[in-house]
């Protein structure tokens, strides 16, 4: 696996996107906190998402594909649990007999295409994606999420008791909304933000990023709700 890692690194200390002292900065990031080399670099400011995937495309000899409004059958969703979609930042998108087409960010790493060879019992076919599609898509065919809107409501319209709770004070009591924190609104851009705003956009990156479910956040309403 370290190969792996290694490997995608020089290539992309060969593209002049990042240097050795980075990648070395990235790599002990990864020992340190685990993760996918990719992502990490991303994350650290060292290079921008579509720059990598542009030089992944080159190197491969592929084209990235997209993942908006694309149409996933149910029977390919279910060869590939959620957890394991997260966990490796994959999504499944074709199956022709015993292979299975899973769109990932980094296809040159094939520690994880071996992983997910001995985990799901097929033969994995990977194809270039890009990650924040990749996690866009897992929410949306996982868990039937839309994209965010500009307005970000998205998901917290189809909940009738959830617009309830942004509208009950006593849910607006954490310390990231306490009137010393945000008094009742905060100025931001010379634009006044209503503390539910706030909640609204939170509630939809969280669940875009997945970092919670919507069933969590349904049993967690259901709670506070009595």
């Amino acid at each position: 696996m370290k190969e792996d890692r290694k490997k995608i690194g020089e290539i992309l200390i060969d593209a002049g996107i990042i240097n050795s002292m980075q990648l070395s900065a990235a790599l002990g990031e990864q020992r340190q906190w685990g993760g996918r080399l990719c992502s990490i670099i991303v994350r650290m400011g060292f290079a921008d998402e579509r720059a990598i995937t542009q030089v992944l495309e080159k190197q491969l000899g592929v084209s990235c594909i997209s993942l908006d409004n694309r149409q996933i059958s149910p029977d390919t969703l279910k060869k590939v649990k959620i957890d394991v979609a997260r966990k490796y930042g994959i999504i499944p998108i074709e199956i022709q007999g015993l292979t299975l087409t899973v769109a990932m960010s980094d296809p040159t790493d094939l520690g994880t295409v071996d992983e997910l060879d001995f985990i799901l019992g097929m033969r994995i076919r990977p194809v270039l994606a890009l990650e924040s599609g990749i996690r866009k898509a897992i929410s949306f065919h996982y868990e039937g999420i839309a994209a965010e809107s500009k307005s970000h409501k998205g998901v917290l319209e189809t909940s009738p008791k959830l617009d309830n709770v942004l509208k009950d004070e006593r849910y607006l009591t954490h310390p990231i909304f306490s009137e010393r924190a945000v008094s009742s609104q905060v100025r931001t851009e010379q634009k006044e933000i209503p503390v539910k705003t706030m909640i609204e956009a939170l509630v939809s990156v969280l669940l875009e990023k997945g970092l919670i479910t919507k069933e969590e956040l349904m049993k967690k309403i259901n709670e506070k709700g009595g």
